[in-house]
């Protein structure tokens, strides 16, 4: 990540045809933690600190740095100075992003995943290793069709809730919408693109970013394409 508080030269902004989704390694030096923190806000600082085990406190603090980090790269400016703003339901944005650029953020266990894009766009990673109610997912998240087909995929009902999530991450109603009102077409077999009934604006891809991890990039239209990169200390040095 290089140093918390530098600047690295700018990075050309996405291409209107490409979504780029930024894997980031969670599993940090517990010393490194501090200098990570010099780029957060206060409002992250305090966030981080309610915590209650070291190890979910690192990995929000890892995240957040690499998220200030990459959107550093893209528009010139110290990740410290960065500013965010909140939509109507939570969903964040930068406070002056004067050529459009969107970001996503999702993390589960020891992975984090950042998508960014010159269009609108949200992601979603799940840990499959993790132990998962998944008859709980099913009649949370999946439409008495859906359900069917689920039994079919690989990563089964979690497939329909990562990639609703997503969605309404991207579109930026996160959960105050429910995921049983919208159904996705066709299923998310992992290896195509899906839509939304209904929503011909977005389109869904789902991927295996890592193994034992599942995740799903949704954007508006469907004239883009995904790249996965790898972002970690050692990529980024002084």
């Amino acid at each position: 990540m290089g140093k918390r508080t530098g600047q690295h030269p700018p990075r050309p902004l996405p291409r209107a045809d490409c979504i780029t989704v930024w894997r980031v390694a969670l599993e940090v030096e517990p010393e490194l933690l501090s200098q990570y923190k010099t780029v957060l806000s206060e409002d992250e600082r305090r966030r981080s600190a309610q915590y209650r085990f070291p190890r979910d406190r690192r990995r929000f603090i890892a995240c957040h740095a690499a998220l200030r980090e990459i959107l550093s790269a893209y528009l010139g400016l110290p990740a410290d100075q960065i500013r965010f703003i909140a939509g109507p339901y939570g969903k964040p944005a930068l406070e002056n992003a004067a050529p459009a650029l969107h970001f996503n953020l999702s993390h589960a266990h020891e992975l984090a995943l950042i998508a960014v894009a010159g269009r609108e766009v949200g992601v979603d990673v799940e840990y499959l290793a993790a132990a998962v109610a998944l008859d709980d997912i099913a009649r949370s998240c999946c439409t008495p069709r859906e359900l069917q087909a689920a039994v079919g995929l690989p990563a089964g009902a979690l497939a329909y809730w990562t990639c609703k999530e997503a969605y309404l991450k991207g579109i930026g109603t996160g959960l105050s919408v429910s995921p049983t009102e919208i159904e996705l077409h066709p299923p998310p077999t992992g290896t195509t693109r899906t839509g939304i009934a209904g929503d011909s604006a977005w389109s869904i891809y789902p991927f295996t970013p890592a193994l034992d991890y599942y995740a799903a990039v949704a954007a508006c239209g469907d004239d883009w394409q995904m790249e996965c990169c790898d972002w970690s200390v050692m990529s980024h040095p002084d």
